[in-house]
């Protein structure tokens, strides 16, 4: 009984960490897009393709992760995981919320630098809560685990991806400057430090909930005098 307590304990904790970061995470982006220094590669070409199409930027997030979901399934050779494109439509759905309230908010008057360090912050901070969640990875993340079983490092394949989609939004006007470079290169730094502190956390929180859940079941059962 106390392993199943346990078990949805976890679960919950995954949840609103996965919640955390997808819902969130969208703000930091639109922030890094507002600064005009540079976004995220990948990002940049979500906001540039949309932008090319005349359509909300939730319509270039879904266009590139169905692209990935299928480059992936060659890769693999099996079936495509259509369930890593629930991230990407969470993801679409707040970045066009996100982006809305930014406009109406007068948050992009904001000073360019603080709106992309806040930005680059916001990202970091919500990536790791996502990462920590262990829930359904997006397109990207399953591309690059399955590069990775071909024997090629994470790192590498993460950085080669960020060059290709910041070349390609490039091309089409994206925003592409220092601050994408910062990105690429910071982001997975910044991102282990975040992860570290929401490691610990949750570590302290699940274990005061045990020694909570112990307390509860000795006071049920009675102490050696009862």
């Amino acid at each position: 009984m106390k392993k199943n307590v346990r078990i949805r304990h976890s679960c919950c904790v995954n949840l609103v960490l996965y919640l955390i970061g997808i819902i969130l995470m969208p703000v930091g982006v639109v922030m890094t897009i507002m600064s005009g220094l540079g976004a995220g590669g990948y990002d940049a070409w979500n906001f540039a393709l949309a932008g090319l199409l005349g359509q909300p930027v939730s319509s270039g997030i879904y266009i590139s992760s169905v692209c990935v979901i299928l480059l992936t399934a060659v890769i693999r050779r099996r079936i495509p995981r259509f369930t890593t494109f629930i991230t990407s439509f969470l993801l679409g759905v707040f970045t066009d919320l996100w982006q809305r309230i930014c406009l109406n908010s007068g948050i992009s008057t904001l000073h360019p630098y603080l709106l992309f360090a806040g930005g680059m912050i916001i990202v970091a901070f919500c990536a790791a809560a996502y990462m920590e969640g262990d829930l359904p990875p997006g397109p990207t993340d399953d591309l690059v685990v399955a590069f990775h079983r071909k024997g090629l490092g994470l790192g590498n394949v993460k950085l080669v991806m960020d060059l290709i989609c910041a070349a390609m939004a490039f091309c089409l006007g994206g925003e592409i400057g220092a601050g994408t470079v910062l990105l690429t290169f910071g982001l997975g730094p910044l991102i282990g430090g975040f992860h570290t502190y929401i490691l610990k956390a949750v570590n302290k929180f699940e274990n005061r909930g045990k020694t909570y859940e112990n307390e509860d079941r000795e006071n049920f059962c009675g102490g050696p005098d009862d």
